[in-house]
């Protein structure tokens, strides 16, 4: 897609091009800069919209939009939230259910600093764990099964794991934490 050129000085550019004989006339001067301000303005509120629909820029209403275009309804998510969600529906739906492309999806829904590991249980199904800093609430957790049984290729079952870095358990682990404490780890 050919990217818009932005033009920010209308007026004076409109004055270049006049002839120069009208370009000394105040009310010819004053006519060419009333009409390339009122082009400045909309050239200003286009360039803005076009900006404003950009994906990655999206917010609010607009974001809901790109959302109903592929099936994924808001349901009280902040903006970045469901960017991510919208963006791993995209994966999933384009998906050829590659190991790289599920592992791809995962990490866009789990954000910054996440890690995800990957393991064949053969002959047809595969464990993926999520390691990020901070627990995921349930909803989202249902909306990460949902995107990654689409992401899937079909007759393999997969299952899912997301561990937080600060996690519970017992004495046997050194790294683990103990009641009150440690977090636990969450299907999907």
């Amino acid at each position: 897609m050919a990217e818009a050129l932005y033009i920010a000085d209308y007026e004076d550019d409109a004055l270049r091009k006049a002839l120069s004989r009208h370009r000394t006339k105040p009310r010819i001067s004053a006519l060419i800069r009333a009409f390339a301000a009122m082009a400045q303005a909309m050239e200003d509120a286009l360039i803005g919209l076009a900006s404003d629909a950009l994906f990655d820029v999206a917010t609010g209403i607009t974001l809901e939009l790109y959302g109903a275009v592929i099936g994924e309804v808001r349901s009280g998510l902040d903006d970045a939230t469901y960017r991510r969600i919208i963006g791993a529906r995209v994966l999933a739906n384009q998906s050829q259910g590659t190991t790289d492309e599920m592992i791809k999806t995962l990490l866009l829904l789990a954000g910054d600093g996440a890690e995800v590991n990957h393991q064949n249980l053969y002959p047809a199904s595969a464990q993926f764990t999520v390691i990020t800093n901070d627990p995921p609430g349930s909803q989202y957790l249902a909306r990460v099964g949902i995107i990654m049984r689409l992401a899937k290729p079909a007759g393999v079952s997969i299952g899912g794991v997301w561990a937080v870095r600060v996690y519970f358990g017992f004495d046997a682990d050194p790294e683990a934490l103990g009641y009150n404490q440690g977090q636990l780890a969450f299907g999907f």
